[in-house]
């Protein structure tokens, strides 16, 4: 479950069950967390860039370089 399914939104603000200190949290958090997932799909489009950019010996290359697994680069 996350907190936009426990706490009643209303547009952008949050309604009053909340305190004003927990609201301000609230929105930080979730606007952490959007910024979060915009930047791993940015980097899963720079991996999906790069795999397909990539010549012979580079993948290995890039992956190394960016500290990135076999298994994350799949996912993406």
């Amino acid at each position: 479950m996350t907190i936009q399914e426990t706490v009643p939104v209303t547009g952008d603000v949050l309604d009053g069950t909340l305190s004003t200190e927990m609201q301000g949290i609230t929105r930080r958090y979730l606007d952490a967390r959007k910024r979060t997932n915009e930047a791993f799909l940015d980097a899963c489009a720079a991996i999906a860039e790069a795999r397909a950019a990539a010549k012979y010996g580079e993948w290995a290359t890039f992956l190394a370089t960016t500290n990135t697994s076999d298994d994350v680069a799949e996912r993406c």
